[in-house]
């Protein structure tokens, strides 16, 4: 398993990892023909061989489907044409809370910006968008951050980008303390908390 691995072609590389590691083709086991031996224990051992080694190749070969059948279905076709107006995704909030996953859904998941006009398709995955002078971020962002936005932008009321940014991801500052609370003397304290413009959520 581990020389079909070291000598498949890979397609981000351009080459195997036995060329990158010792800077040469690997060599190859010629394909044998069973009978051509004279040695009744040759010809079964390299009989063999040659059939673990078609076996793993078609192993590997079902692998790779596979897993570019579990990417593909979490990507999605989309292009965007300059002047066309999108919503962007960014992480207001990067929260772990302490209850488990459940936390990071609904008033927590990621939210939208926007919308923006796009300026540039720079690459097939990569878009450049129309931002106010003031704003304090990179304008290009990859094609799974933006979503199309349907209708007039100027029928809606827009979503405005926040001033601060730690690590090209907005800052949004707390409106008000709520309330607070622990479920029992040695647990954390859990905070509600007013956001600027948006629902009280519990952290």
């Amino acid at each position: 398993m581990e020389w079909s691995h070291n000598t498949s072609w890979n397609a981000v590389t351009g080459t195997t990892p036995f060329e990158i590691t010792f800077w040469c083709k690997p060599f190859n086991f010629p394909e044998y023909i069973a009978g051509s031996s004279t040695l009744g224990a040759v010809d079964e051992m390299l009989t063999n061989m040659e059939e673990t080694f078609q076996a793993i190749r078609k192993k590997l070969l079902r692998a790779q489907e596979r897993m570019k059948l579990t990417a593909n279905a979490k990507r999605r076709e989309v292009s965007y044409q300059p002047g066309e107006w999108v919503m962007l995704k960014l992480r207001p909030r990067r929260q772990v809370s302490l209850k488990g996953s459940l936390a990071v859904r609904g008033k927590l998941a990621k939210r939208f910006y926007g919308p923006f006009q796009v300026l540039k398709r720079i690459r097939p995955v990569a878009y450049r968008l129309k931002f106010p002078e003031e704003a304090q971020i990179h304008p290009m962002f990859h094609c799974s951050l933006l979503k199309a936005f349907k209708g007039s932008p100027d029928h809606i009321q827009k979503v405005d980008l926040p001033m601060q940014f730690v690590q090209h991801q907005p800052v949004i500052t707390p409106l008000a303390l709520i309330d607070y609370r622990r479920s029992s003397e040695n647990a954390p304290w859990e905070v509600l908390v007013q956001w600027d413009g948006l629902s009280p959520d519990e952290t």
